[in-house]
């Protein structure tokens, strides 16, 4: 059952909606007077309001105002009188659903308040879904669930957007996040490396000038602006701003990295671009790992299916030990770090599991996770595949090598020189 609250200072008129409303199945809460009707909205969470314009003691307006900010979401219907017009059509500049003549007309009454419930409850569904799936991509710890709802609010206006965030936090997915959660979206997502850009032989600000014909209806995300100097940024959000105020249906975002050392987004990126420099622009900060260590055992979990799948080797569970190392460790390269030492593991170590000791080389304080190629991860690959199936034969033959080396097609010397290699007791 759904909850009204029904601020209105005249009792008839209040007990003759409430008789209404009740008859179509809607509890309602009364109110006499402006400060009762905030109390009431605090403490009852409603499906919609039904505010008198004559309300006393405080202005309807600033009621709506003061409802708006504590849940936007709730629609707010007004009674007017024929000489509160004006105020009513500002009210509903103001974010009121819509306004009645007193007395109102009941049938459509019910009529609005339903389908404005209808579509509250569809729009919270819908962003339930979107959290759901930012969570599924992100982690669900409570220092990202500002970041998620930065992404929310950024898909659903078209304003600038400046991802703040060290180098590997994940800033490119979060910009590409934004663009995929806009519902209206029509066009492409394009990402501009402006740095390398820069070391070009064509002028930068045609690039930019063709990429709003071509994003047109879409999002352009510019990376890589700390490989230009601190002129060039100034100059480059300047033009962006610029070209954004032509007309051209087009979100822009940007990111901007920020040394790890640091911890410090504000003071950085005021010296470089100045106070005012993205004063109409909405900020989403991407903590770094060290501050999200409760999302560890989600990514890592995530990481190691998008290493299998991309690597084409089985995936592997990972131990408590190895999720408590990798909690432990301060991950100065963020994601792009945890992801790389994962990969490491997988393709250095044999066995259904990750465990600490596959880890060594941050338990040996090697922080520099070096990247392999693809030759090297192919035959990493081979071999681990090759061990599995090996490990495979042996348990289907309850050890029995001459059994497992002919299950598998190979003498039973090359098993043996196998599990030698790959550091097997059988």
């Amino acid at each position: 059952m759904y909850k009204i609250i029904v601020a209105v200072s005249e009792y008839p008129v209040r007990q003759a909606l409430k008789s209404f409303l009740e008859i179509n199945s809607y509890s309602v809460v009364e109110a006499n007077n402006g400060a009762i009707a905030i109390e009431c909205f605090i403490k009852s969470t409603p499906a919609a309001v039904i505010l008198d314009l004559k309300i006393p003691d405080i202005s309807a307006l600033q009621i709506l105002h003061k409802m708006r900010e504590l849940n936007a979401d709730t629609p707010v219907i007004l009674l007017v009188s024929n000489d509160e017009i004006d105020t009513a059509i500002e009210a509903l500049g103001n974010g009121a659903y819509d306004y009645f003549h007193k007395p109102p007309d009941i049938e459509r009454l019910i009529y609005i308040l339903s389908r404005c419930i209808e579509s509250k409850e569809s729009l919270k569904k819908a962003k339930t879904k979107t959290t759901s799936m930012l969570m599924g991509h992100l982690g669900s710890g409570k220092n990202v669930k500002t970041t998620i709802e930065g992404i929310e609010t950024a898909a659903n206006t078209r304003i600038p957007v400046n991802i703040q965030g060290e180098s590997g936090t994940g800033k490119s997915l979060i910009a590409r996040l934004i663009h995929n959660c806009d519902t209206s979206v029509r066009g492409p997502f394009i990402q501009f490396d402006i740095g390398s850009a820069s070391r070009g032989n064509r002028s930068v600000s045609t690039r930019i000038d063709k990429l709003f014909k071509q994003a047109a209806g879409g999002t352009i995300y510019f990376k890589g602006l700390q490989d230009i100097s601190m002129t060039a940024q100034s100059n480059l959000i300047s033009a962006v701003t610029q070209l954004d105020d032509t007309g051209e249906d087009v979100r822009i975002i940007a990111s901007f990295p920020v040394n790890h050392k640091v911890r410090s987004n504000e003071k950085q990126l005021e010296q470089t671009y100045g106070k005012e420099a993205f004063t109409d622009w909405l900020v989403i900060k991407v903590p770094p790992l060290v501050k999200r260590i409760e999302d560890i055992p989600f990514l890592a979990s995530k990481f190691i299916a998008e290493i299998a799948d991309e690597l084409g080797i089985p995936a592997r569970e990972i131990t408590k030990d190895a999720i408590k190392l990798l909690s432990r460790y301060p991950w100065p390269g963020n994601l792009r770090e945890l992801k790389n030492a994962i990969k490491r593991a997988m393709l250095t170590s044999y066995g259904y599991f990750l465990k600490s000791e596959h880890f060594y080389f941050l338990q040996s304080g090697k922080s520099d996770i070096p990247l392999l190629s693809l030759k090297e991860e192919k035959a990493r690959a081979v071999k681990d595949t090759e061990c599995r199936a090996i490990l495979n034969a042996l348990d289907m033959t309850s050890g029995h090598k001459s059994m497992a080396a002919e299950v598998l097609g190979i003498s039973r010397k090359t098993l043996w020189e196998k599990l030698k290699e790959y550091n097997v007791m059988a």
